[in-house]
């Protein structure tokens, strides 16, 4: 009996240690996998900035605040929190891991050594014509051209794309003073503009947006066929990347707007009608009863 409990005993010193050191080699595993990318890169100023009159092609620098980038061949890279921060977002490590950027309503999820990432935007538009509310949302995948990586320890990912899913309209290296730029109108120096609004932002770095031109943004609003964005030739300027950012409230009075026009057309027809017949019953002398 003592011999068969000595060797269960045994047995679960063995399970553990297998289980001990499988975990081990799954932390290492990781590790060696981050740290691949990981290694000393020469330090580039990135300059988050507000937009206001235009300097040649580009707006001029203003209301600033720059964050220490990473050159890594010719590619800008930033740390997640460095980027979110000047914009007012926030930044958080999800189990995976997931590195998740969020700023009003709108998540972009990013992953360690991929080029895949993940938007989601939620809002509702309120349908006038009947008084229903519609949950509506915008999902949609993407590739970087280039992976996240782990710079220095810290989680790092190409500035151009991860800036833009962030509604940033314009991103540019600025070969003059050797640094990269990020326009955005939440940018005012270390203290960003506040803005509650859910902004749908969205461009040619999603995966099936170009075919996404019916989609509803609203009861009544299609992404293209109702001009809201159009896959049209960017060539003479490709930094605007076929880009598209409109506020929940910009959607919510388009649609208003449109309810009260085609209110209107009832309403008007009829009220030009009585004005008329005013003005024929003061030609006879009736008044101006109706």
């Amino acid at each position: 009996m003592r011999k068969i409990t000595k060797g269960v005993s045994s047995l679960k010193i063995v399970k553990m240690t297998l289980s001990i050191l499988i975990v081990v080699i799954l932390l290492v595993g990781l590790f060696c996998r981050q740290g691949v990318s990981s290694a000393s890169y020469p330090t580039t100023p990135i300059v988050f900035s507000n937009i206001s009159d235009k300097l040649g092609d580009y707006p001029s620098v203003c209301y600033s605040t720059t964050k220490n980038g990473y050159n890594v061949n010719g590619h800008i890279y930033v740390k997640f929190q460095d980027l979110a921060s000047p914009l007012g977002g926030t930044y958080i490590i999800a189990p995976g891991p997931t590195y998740i950027l969020q700023i009003n309503g709108q998540s972009n999820y990013f992953y360690p050594s991929s080029t895949t990432s993940y938007s989601d935007i939620y809002y509702t538009i309120l349908d006038k014509s009947n008084n229903q509310t519609t949950p509506y949302s915008l999902s949609f995948s993407g590739t970087m051209p280039h992976p996240v990586m782990t710079i220095n320890g810290y989680p790092c990912v190409w500035v151009q794309y991860a800036a833009r899913t962030l509604g940033s309209l314009i991103t540019t290296w600025d070969s003059i003073n050797n640094r990269f730029i990020i326009y955005h109108w939440r940018v005012n120096g270390n203290t960003p503009l506040s803005d509650s609004n859910t902004y749908l932002v969205g461009g040619r770095w999603l995966t099936d947006w170009d075919s996404s031109s019916t989609l509803y943004l609203a009861p009544h609003f299609q992404l293209g066929i109702d001009n809201i964005w159009s896959n049209y030739n960017s060539s003479s300027h490709p930094d605007y990347y076929h880009q598209v950012k409109i506020a929940q409230t910009v959607l919510q009075s388009m649609e208003n707007t449109r309810y009260l026009m085609g209110t209107l057309h009832i309403v008007l027809p009829a009220f030009l009608g009585r004005i008329g017949r005013i003005k024929v019953f003061q030609k006879v002398g009736f008044g101006v009863g109706i």
